[in-house]
């Protein structure tokens, strides 16, 4: 559905890194939103079974409220955006079907929930080997004056930060090695 060849290319340079998704169908479409560049999201069928499900990662084609457009980001941010939302669909693809509508409840209206979730999946993404593209990204949206600065105070409040990122960069190397 996207016939742009960054973010596709971009897509399968970051999907390449989670191999345990390799049966997992996951689409890529335009979306508007309003505040977000990207989103991970279930396609809920109560018919079908969990593992038929299908994952689309819906990309905004305009700027956001908060200034981001997926046009300003480098090739390696882009990656580790894709990664990030990856990363989601990993922690979907074993939740019901009813778990993922109370996780949906559980996300919006629980700011400690999200939290917890976004840091889970950030370190999804460092972990598969996404962390310097994942950091590209970040540092540009808490350095760029394009970028609102309720957007920047929200992602330091939900998102790990530049410094968290490494550690967890640094610490997946130890551990490799």
């Amino acid at each position: 559905k996207i016939k742009n060849d960054t973010l596709y290319s971009s897509f399968l340079m970051a999907r390449n890194r989670f191999s345990e998704l390799d049966s997992i169908k996951i689409c890529m479409k335009y979306k508007k939103m309003k505040n977000s560049t990207m989103q991970a999201q279930p396609k809920i069928n109560f018919i079908k079974s969990k593992k038929n499900r299908t994952y689309y990662i819906f990309v905004n084609k305009s700027y956001t409220r908060n200034g981001i457009s997926y046009i300003d980001l480098t090739f390696n941010s882009l990656i580790g955006w894709y990664g990030h939302e990856i990363s989601h669909i990993i922690d979907y693809r074993n939740r019901s079907n009813i778990g993922l509508v109370i996780y949906g409840l559980k996300y919006v209206t629980s700011k400690k929930f999200k939290r917890n979730i976004e840091f889970q999946t950030d370190s999804f993404n460092i972990a598969h080997g996404l962390g310097c593209q994942l950091l590209e990204g970040v540092e540009f949206c808490l350095t760029s004056n394009k970028i609102t600065c309720s957007y920047k105070e929200k992602r330091k409040k939900f998102y790990l930060s530049p410094e968290q990122i490494i550690e967890q960069i640094d610490r997946n190397r130890v551990l490799k090695y």
